[in-house]
C-alpha cells in the first residue's frame, strides 16, 4: 500500500472522511517516509532529524502549522 502512495495513488491509505481535501504530494512524501522507517534492516532506518528535516525540505507548510510551544 505505501508503495501505491510513493507512486501517486494515495487515495487508499488516507481517511476517506478528508474527502478529497488534502495535498497529494505530501501525503505521497509521508508515505515514502513510513516506508523508509519501517524497512527490514533497522541501520537504514532514518533517525527522527533526518524526518525532520525531510519534512521541513519537502513539506515546509505542514512544519509552520505545528505549534511546538505546548
Amino acid at each position: 500500500m505505501l508503495r501505491e502512495a510513493t507512486n501517486g495513488e494515495v487515495e487508499e491509505i488516507v481517511d476517506r472522511y478528508l474527502v478529497g481535501e488534502y495535498d497529494k504530494g505530501e501525503v505521497a512524501v509521508m508515505a515514502a517516509i513510513s516506508a523508509v522507517c519501517i524497512g527490514e534492516n533497522p541501520s537504514l532506518r532514518p533517525s527522527m532529524a533526518d524526518i525532520v528535516r525531510i519534512i521541513e525540505e519537502k513539506m515546509p507548510s505542514a512544519i509552520s502549522t505545528v505549534d511546538c510551544k505546548a
